[in-house]
């Protein structure tokens, strides 16, 4: 994927890469720092209930 990246944004126009420059820059300083888990996030902000038990409490399996 880097490589990806890295042929796309050879092939961009200096005013191109100043635009891509920006979004980049967003992109880092809006990133929360505490990163979650999907479990963690469904848990806390989705309330998804246990196909299971019908809970609101995901759990892992116990394979």
């Amino acid at each position: 994927m880097k490589n990806e990246v890295t042929e796309y944004l050879n092939r961009l126009l200096p005013p191109e890469l100043k635009i891509a420059k920006e979004l980049v820059n967003h992109l880092l300083n809006v990133k929360p720092l505490d990163r979650k888990t999907n479990l963690e996030y469904l848990e806390r902000y989705k309330k998804a209930k246990c196909p299971v038990d019908e809970t609101h409490q995901i759990k892992r399996s116990q394979k």
